[in-house]
This record gives C-alpha cells, sequence and structure tokens, in this order.
C-alpha cells in the first residue's frame, strides 16, 4: 500500500472507533432497558424460562441450537442454582442473556483485530444493525447468536496473533460449533476456508492447529447440513424460508413495519456515511488499504 492509502486507513480507523465506541454504549443501553421491559420473553421465551424454573437447569429444545441455547441460559442457570434469583431475578438474568449474548461477540470481535485490521469491524457491526436489530423484538431467535459467534471465530482464524494460547481458545471456540445453529451449514464453510487460507501462511505446528481448525468447521458445516435435512420441525423450516423470500422481517405477516429492522438499515447507511469526512478516508472506495491493512 502507499503512504496515501495507508494514511486513508488511518483516519477512517480513528473516526470509525469512536463511531464505534458510540454505537457500543447505545447498543448496550438498548439491551438493558429491552431485558427490564422483559422483551425476552416474547414468543417462545417465557416457555424457555418456565420449562427453565421448572428444572432449575437448561432446556435444550433444539438439538441442532445447543451451543446457542447454553450460551444464553448459561447466567440464569447459575443465578438460580447458587440461590441468587428469585421469579423477578431469574426473568431480568435471562432476559439480559437473550440481549447481552449477541453484543458480547461483537464486543470481543474488535478487541480481537489487530489495530491495522480495525477496518473488518465494519462487516460484524454491518450485521449487529441489519441482522441483530431486525429481530429486536423477539430477541429468543438462536441465530442471533450463531452470527455473533461466527464473526468472532472468523476474525479469530484470520487475524489472531500465533500465541499458543490464542491458538488454544480459537480451537476450542471451534468444538461446539457442530452444534451452535442450523446456520452453520453455510457459515462453516467460510470458517473452514479461512482456516486453509491460513493455514498455508504458516509452518508447522501452527499449520496443523489451522488444519485442524478446517476439520472442525468443515464438519459441524455438515452436521448442520444433516440438521436441515431431517428438521425436528419441518414446518418452522418452511416458515423460515417464506419469510425471507417475502420481506416479512420488514413488514409482518399480520402488519406492522419492524421498526428495528429499518432503524438498523438507516443506521448502517449512515454508518457508511459519516466516517467519509474529506472523501480520502472512505478505504470502502479504495479496496488495497481494505485488503493491505
Amino acid at each position: 500500500a502507499t503512504s496515501a492509502d495507508s494514511a486513508a486507513t488511518a483516519a477512517f480507523a480513528r473516526s470509525f472507533g469512536r463511531l464505534s465506541l458510540a454505537i457500543f454504549a447505545a447498543a448496550l443501553a438498548v439491551a438493558i432497558f429491552a431485558a427490564i421491559a422483559g422483551r425476552g420473553l416474547h414468543a417462545d421465551g417465557a416457555h424457555y424460562l418456565v420449562v427453565m424454573l421448572g428444572a432449575e437447569g437448561f432446556n435444550f429444545p433444539e438439538p441442532s441450537r445447543i451451543t446457542a441455547h447454553f450460551l444464553v441460559q448459561a447466567p440464569t442457570v447459575l443465578a438460580m442454582r447458587l440461590g441468587l434469583a428469585d421469579l423477578e431475578g431469574a426473568r431480568l438474568i435471562f432476559c439480559l442473556g437473550l440481549e447481552l449474548a449477541p453484543l458480547v461477540p461483537l464486543i470481543l470481535c474488535h478487541a480481537a483485530l489487530p489495530a491495522n485490521r480495525k477496518h473488518f469491524f465494519y462487516f460484524p457491526l454491518m450485521h449487529y444493525l441489519t441482522g441483530t436489530m431486525s429481530a429486536g423484538a423477539s430477541p429468543i431467535v438462536e441465530s442471533l447468536v450463531a452470527v455473533g459467534y461466527f464473526w468472532l471465530l472468523f476474525y479469530l482464524i484470520l487475524f489472531a496473533p500465533l500465541r499458543r494460547g490464542m491458538l488454544i481458545a480459537t480451537l476450542l471456540l471451534a468444538v461446539p460449533l457442530a452444534a451452535l445453529h442450523e446456520s452453520i451449514s453455510l457459515l462453516g464453510l467460510f470458517l473452514a476456508g479461512a482456516a486453509v487460507w491460513r493455514s498455508r501462511r504458516e509452518r508447522g505446528g501452527r499449520a496443523a492447529a489451522f488444519r485442524l481448525l478446517a476439520v472442525l468447521c468443515f464438519g459441524a458445516a455438515l452436521a448442520q447440513m444433516g440438521f436441515i435435512v431431517l428438521p425436528r420441525s419441518r414446518e418452522q423450516r418452511d416458515g423460515v424460508v417464506e419469510g425471507f423470500v417475502y420481506f416479512y422481517w420488514i413488514y409482518g405477516r399480520t402488519g406492522g413495519f419492524n421498526i428495528p429492522a429499518i432503524l438498523g438499515l438507516l443506521a448502517l447507511a449512515l454508518l457508511s456515511v459519516l466516517p467519509s469526512r474529506d472523501g480520502r478516508a472512505d478505504v470502502f472506495q479504495n479496496k488495497r488499504p481494505l485488503l493491505d491493512g
């Protein structure tokens, strides 16, 4: 990259970093408010919590989503078993878990990116604003957790420093992929491809570790393909496809606009414009800084 390219990338990173910080703060405030308001009890959320309270433990209704269920429910189960939460406390912790589970991987994703790669944070942030916010009215949807988990693992594979501890942590994160969510049937292939790409740039034991990562990610994709071909509920699978094709995620079947989804799309449009004050700092208008860092 030329010095002008590097300067553009640095300018974008500074401006985008400040904007990302503001978005984190706003997203955290919204998540806490939604949890207090009980948004997590919408749709299947209340049923999930009732089953957990009755069993005083986890509720794993979908074999293909055990990892996502665990990540969301673990704080509530821990609080119940330690006797730290009554009924109202369990409700609040459960709703907080649902709201924060997609947000925490986003924050970790930003932290995992090296300083000269921070501009890549645009993509998981784009997912949060358009995908997570689209389902803000019903946070029980497990795919929100799954895609946040994907972005974190994806960037760890591509950019993580080659320290032993970081490699072990990345391998451990890849193990539960096979039971994360059906979306891993596709996203797992991207993870496997990233691991193969990284393995070709490393040597010895480190290259072997990334090859193992590729096998784990590809195996997870195959496992989730099996859950799609042989679903527990064929009707739910068909309903998801219909909702996407007919834009029910913007305008519901029973009427009414999905305001969080629309606001997320508007925020994404603003995010693409605001960091480019002088026209040179927009690295997405110049692909060399984006790819070369």
